[in-house]
């Protein structure tokens, strides 16, 4: 399957561009240590087969597996956040011809959580310059990346881009104190194209066989159980 990220204008070539999320991987996960204490050989050591784990997120799988899945859209301009004395925001970016930043009348977030935690006088969204078509049956997540940890955080949506392209991003702003300076090319949000299937649910009681079988496989060894036994690879180009 293919994503096409198509820009609006050809000169927006030149702006950072959608890539693989596993190209921004953050550097405190890069630098962080995978134990808790002194580094070892095994992820685990056994007293009287009871397993004793050191390990740090730096050793989840499934967490490395959310840092690595979609795409990212970094900030396209450097934004410049500065709070206003009535209380407004004010944002300011570098070309002008490049519009950034439209907004919405609070009240339509009014008696939802995100009228208290909007942080000025309207809900503002990013005017984004990329549009999205993926094959037909295939919609987008939009999120923001989450283990980035920014000020400006994306309100998730999905999105049916086998028919709808263009998607700007409502946001909230987190940010203290009077001004705040986000850099081009921090990563602003993550894209998880997926299959629209139906889906159907059953609620039952669990087996205690199946419960067991999984645990004997998860226990076979000291190390990397999950990402040999369990795991599926992704694959994002």
């Amino acid at each position: 399957m293919e994503i096409k990220f198509t820009s609006q204008k050809p000169e927006y070539i030149e702006l950072p561009h959608p890539v693989p999320a596993k190209k921004h991987i953050p550097d405190w996960y890069k630098n962080m240590s995978r134990f808790m204490g002194a580094p070892r050989k095994l992820d685990a050591t056994s007293n009287n087969g009871v397993l004793e784990k050191s390990l740090t997120i730096k050793a989840c799988v499934p967490v490395l597996d959310f840092f690595t899945s979609g795409y990212i859209i970094p900030l396209w301009q450097d934004v410049l956040v500065e709070r206003e004395l009535s209380g407004g925001l004010k944002f300011n970016w570098p070309d002008g011809d490049v519009p950034l930043i439209g907004e919405h009348p609070k009240a339509q977030v009014k008696e939802s959580p995100f009228e208290k935690e909007s942080d000025g006088t309207a809900i503002y969204k990013f005017l984004c310059p990329w549009r999205f078509k993926t094959p037909p049956g295939y919609s987008c997540f939009f999120f923001s990346p989450f283990y980035h940890r920014t000020d400006l955080e994306i309100l998730p949506a999905i999105v049916d881009t086998d028919g709808m392209a263009e998607v700007n991003f409502p946001f909230l702003y987190k940010g203290q104190g009077r001004e705040n300076l986000y850099s081009s090319g921090t990563p602003l949000i993550q894209v998880l194209p997926f299959k629209r299937d139906d889906w159907t649910h059953t609620v039952e009681e669990g087996s205690e066989l199946e419960t067991r079988k999984v645990k004997t496989m998860f226990f076979q060894s000291f190390s990397k159980a999950y990402k040999e036994r369990f795991h599926k690879k992704k694959v994002f180009l």
